[in-house]
């Protein structure tokens, strides 16, 4: 194709909401784009990203086949790999947040700690038994290579340690901390005949919510990327419980076939509790509150001393978002998988 065709086509696929052709271009994909990168500076010293672990744990058999334990579990990040930049986002540099070219940042931290009882009854007399409770903490101020609050997987290159003023009130709960969980499965198999069997089988899932986060904008990175509070104080999302079920029918046709048919039954009480909430305070440029609260924002809102860095005035009730939360995420509804297995 000539130029004025690739120009031609990509007027005529306008509704892309891109522009991948440019004259001159010779890519026959529409769904790629023409982008660039400068040099970027890589710490002489960069150190590959790391976490030290410590597991400890006891277990007894307290019936034929079944086992009663504790675990400690302890995960600590010892130094992970990032862009970022002193000037303002006009330049970055790669290195280890804390360390070398980096100091100038803080530290990256994440630091899960759990403690875990469980009772285990492996598969004997027909039937069989699991049950935990762990009592969890995930707390620090890198939440990983994903971002869970704007949806940002750009590993090792994120927008966290980006700037130096991206990381007021980023220290704090963590968005996959979940301070307490619950699980329970059982299984029980019935001999029919010499040459048929009936297994039915019941989990139960339940775990607290997750932290709650007041997000502004930032004046260079935009929406959700400022902490007005410190992260995870805006209270936690509900408990959410989930109950799954199976039941299958096996019939031995031969020595070495079986054919199987089953029904698996997920979310069965069809439970729709909230797992997520706007976090959107504001979509305005607003000053973070150090080492703030719910109650000592509110009162700062309504005496004006929060201020909107772009437009260099009081920030306002009439700036807070009306949907702030608010549920944007339910559990998945209650649904049916029918299967047919067959062995030889």
């Amino acid at each position: 194709l000539t130029d004025a065709n690739y120009t031609q086509n990509c007027n005529a696929e306008s509704n892309l909401g891109t522009n991948p052709y440019t004259a001159g271009t010779n890519s026959p994909n529409g769904s790629y784009f023409w982008t660039a990168a400068d040099k970027t500076v890589v710490d002489p010293n960069l150190k590959p990203m790391a976490t030290n672990e410590l597991v400890a744990g006891a277990e007894y058999q307290v019936v034929a086949d079944g086992r009663l334990g504790v675990t400690y579990t302890r995960r600590d990040l010892m130094q992970t790999i990032e862009d970022m930049s002193v000037d303002n986002a006009s330049s970055y540099f790669i290195g280890n947040p804390g360390y070398g070219v980096a100091s100038p940042f803080p530290r990256a931290t994440r630091e899960y700690q759990a403690g875990t009882l469980f009772f285990d009854k492996t598969f004997s007399d027909g039937w069989m038994a699991q049950a935990s409770y762990t009592l969890s903490r995930l707390y620090g101020n890198y939440g990983g290579l994903f971002v869970a609050a704007t949806g940002q997987l750009d590993p090792n290159s994120n927008a966290t340690f980006d700037l130096v003023s991206l990381l007021a009130n980023q220290t704090g709960f963590l968005d996959a901390d979940r301070t307490h969980q619950v699980k329970a499965f059982g299984a029980k198999s019935f001999q029919l005949t010499a040459n048929q069997a009936l297994s039915l089988g019941l989990s139960y899932n339940a775990q607290s919510g997750a932290p709650i986060n007041y997000l502004a904008a930032h004046p260079i990175y935009g929406a959700d990327e400022a902490y007005v509070l410190p992260r995870g104080v805006g209270g936690r999302t509900p408990w959410t419980h989930r109950f799954d079920s199976r039941i299958s029918y096996d019939l031995k046709l031969t020595d070495t076939n079986t054919l199987s048919v089953g029904v698996d039954v997920f979310n069965l009480f069809n439970f729709q509790e909230v797992t997520a909430v706007d976090e959107t305070y504001t979509s305005a440029t607003i000053l973070p509150l150090p080492n703030g609260t719910k109650e000592s924002l509110d009162k700062a809102v309504a005496e004006g001393r929060i201020l909107d860095q772009d437009q260099g005035t009081a920030f306002t009730a009439d700036g807070i978002n009306p949907n702030f939360g608010k549920p944007v995420a339910y559990q998945s509804p209650r649904n049916v998988r029918f299967g047919v297995r067959f062995t030889f």
